[in-house]
Order: C-alpha cells, then sequence, then structure tokens
C-alpha cells in the first residue's frame, strides 16, 4: 500500500483510550461484561483494535480502541449504549475516556455522553 493511501486511510480512522477503575467486589462481573463485549466489538465492521490492560492489582483498566471511521464509532458507541453501557457502569467507575482522530460530528455527539475529551491530530511521521 502506498504512504498517500495508508495516511489517508489513518486520517478517518478514529481511536481512544478508556480508563476505568473496577469497584470493590465487581471483579467478576467487570470480566463478564468485558467477556461479552468483546465477541460483540468484533462482529462490528469498521473495529481495527480493541484491547483490554490491567494494571498489577487488576484495579484499574485501560482499553485501546481503534475503528476505522466515524461510521464505525457510531455502530460501536450505539450497540454498547443499548446492551451493555448499564452493566458496563454496575461495576466500574470511568475516570477518563480520551478521544483522539477526526470524529464527526454525530460521533462526537455520542461520544460525548460519556464525557469524552477529544484531541486532533497535531504532528507526526509524515511522507
Amino acid at each position: 500500500m502506498k504512504n498517500s493511501t495508508r495516511i489517508a486511510m489513518r486520517l478517518h480512522e478514529v481511536f481512544w483510550r478508556i480508563e476505568v477503575e473496577v469497584l470493590a467486589g465487581k471483579q467478576e462481573e467487570f470480566q463478564a461484561v468485558v467477556s461479552d463485549l468483546i465477541p460483540s466489538s468484533k462482529k462490528e465492521p469498521g473495529t481495527l483494535d480493541y484491547d483490554w490492560y490491567f494494571d498489577g492489582e487488576r484495579r484499574v483498566c485501560h482499553t485501546y480502541e481503534r475503528y476505522r471511521d466515524s461510521d464505525a464509532v457510531i455502530a460501536h458507541a450505539t450497540t454498547f449504549g443499548a446492551q451493555f453501557a448499564e452493566r458496563f457502569r454496575r461495576c466500574c467507575r470511568q475516570i477518563s475516556l480520551d478521544v483522539y482522530g477526526s470524529p464527526s460530528e454525530a460521533a462526537r455527539g455520542l461520544l460525548s455522553k460519556y464525557d469524552a475529551s477529544f484531541f486532533e491530530r497535531w504532528q507526526g511521521f509524515e511522507d
């Protein structure tokens, strides 16, 4: 793939990092909802990365998610809101949601419901 094509594709991508604290006594419930989220998200067209990371004490979890474009973000956020948000919020407390890229206004609107902070690309590797 030519570098210019790769850069053009990357410009439409949206990705984020979520940080949550698992509530005391809710570790099993948290792991159960994540175990349901992963296969659901894998089926969504345009989901490129969906990775979960724990700290050593398994109390703080970071999630890295990357999507092909804003349409994929909207599909994921809609499914998450309808099927998983309530269960997810019962077992953890969101610390932050940092969104990177240039999501559409519609995607920004959905992510804003989750107290997202938005960051637009400034510089990086370019050809």
